[in-house]
């Protein structure tokens, strides 16, 4: 089992490339990106270094279940709907980024609210699904999604249109002290491993601890690689012009004996499919926790559930459909600042609760 922990934090760190992540390490190329990205590494490591040795001592409980164990009711119900929020949202910034590139480069003249809609559908039969079988899922996409875009990462750097001027210009800013906002975007890509907290259950055996640090090397390469091909491709001051800066980059692109010609389309359907299955991981979380306020079996707790996601799906809709772009990315941008401390403070409590239950073990 220990490859699903994998596959989560991958699929996590793919779908940062289409997300507002990439958008505000480049905005801030110039003011503390780059030392925010290798800070991230040991913040990120440890974090997740933390987590798995800790869910050891836990061995298939969920979060739901902890919180009751070590809080009262009423305490646990409270945290529960805010990290329900947090992961709900964690889902919906991804709908928010495919969804607007789905207009501006497939299909403009398609109203936004049914885009949004297709993915807010789709994300709740995913949440809705068993765990085993969303883990099947993100195992599935990922291993006919993943060599392809290392194919186009790749043909990436040995493209003859690579600045590489442009990519030193920017690297002489690492020593540019990092910021808040960078700091909590560069963090996000290894955040993956936090969705462990409600897929915990379904592993019989704890995850090894012993090759985690290759996530640390794995996540810097894709951070790295994120950022630097818009830069290689559009130059360190052009690069700022564009929205999306890798959908951008990827129609810079051509593969000459393809089927397809055009890198862009191929790359606006491999991460439809990444984003729709993040999406669902991401509301999969949010289930369980409502889930595990009503009850499940019930035919009243099934219609609880399905009117709040429809309450929450409606409210996505009209928030996409109201925001303009500016608002949202800023949106997105308060949502990572507040995943970043929200993240910390639960790996925190998740230690704190494996380290109760080694001293009642002790003493028993």
């Amino acid at each position: 089992m220990n490859r699903y922990f994998y596959y989560l934090v991958l699929l996590n760190m793919l779908t940062n490339v289409i997300s507002y992540v990439p958008q505000t390490l480049i905005e801030y190329r110039f003011s503390g990106t780059l030392s925010s990205m290798l800070i991230s590494v040991p913040i990120g490591t440890l974090l997740m270094y933390t987590l798995m040795k800790s869910l050891a001592h836990l061995p298939q409980q969920d979060l739901p279940q902890i919180l009751e164990q070590m809080m009262g009711k009423k305490v646990a119900a409270l945290i529960k709907v805010y990290c329900l929020l947090l992961w709900f949202f964690a889902g919906v910034i991804t709908i928010y980024a495919i969804a607007d590139i789905t207009i501006r480069y497939v299909n403009p003249d398609n109203p936004i609210w049914q885009i949004i809609l297709l993915f807010v559908i789709v994300g709740w039969y995913i949440a809705t699904r068993k765990s085993r079988n969303v883990l099947y899922t993100v195992e599935i996409v990922l291993f006919l999604y993943v060599p392809l875009i290392t194919l186009i990462f790749a043909k990436s750097f040995i493209n003859r249109a690579f600045l590489y001027d442009s990519v030193i210009a920017t690297t002489g800013h690492i020593f540019t002290p990092p910021g808040l906002e960078t700091l909590s975007a560069a963090t996000y890509i290894f955040s993956g491993y936090l969705n462990m907290v409600f897929f915990n259950k379904v592993f019989q055996k704890p995850v090894e601890t012993k090759r985690i640090w290759m996530f640390g090397l794995l996540g810097l390469g894709i951070l790295l690689t994120s950022f630097y091909i818009p830069i290689g491709f559009h130059g360190a001051d052009g690069v700022g012009d564009y929205t999306y800066p890798w959908v951008s980059t990827a129609d810079s692109m051509r593969i000459e004996l393809g089927i397809v010609e055009r890198v862009m389309y191929i790359f606006i359907v491999l991460y439809t499919g990444i984003s729709a299955i993040s999406i669902g991981v991401h509301w999969h979380a949010a289930n369980q926790l409502l889930t595990s306020m009503v009850k499940a079996e019930s035919t009243r707790g099934t219609i609880i559930r399905f009117l709040v996601f429809a309450v929450l799906g409606a409210a996505v809709i009209f928030i996409g459909v109201m925001l303009d772009e500016k608002s949202i990315f800023k949106l997105g941008r308060v949502w990572l600042i507040v995943r970043l401390a929200s993240e910390v403070v639960l790996v925190a409590f998740i230690y704190f609760a494996a380290r109760r239950r080694r001293h009642e073990a002790d003493s028993m």
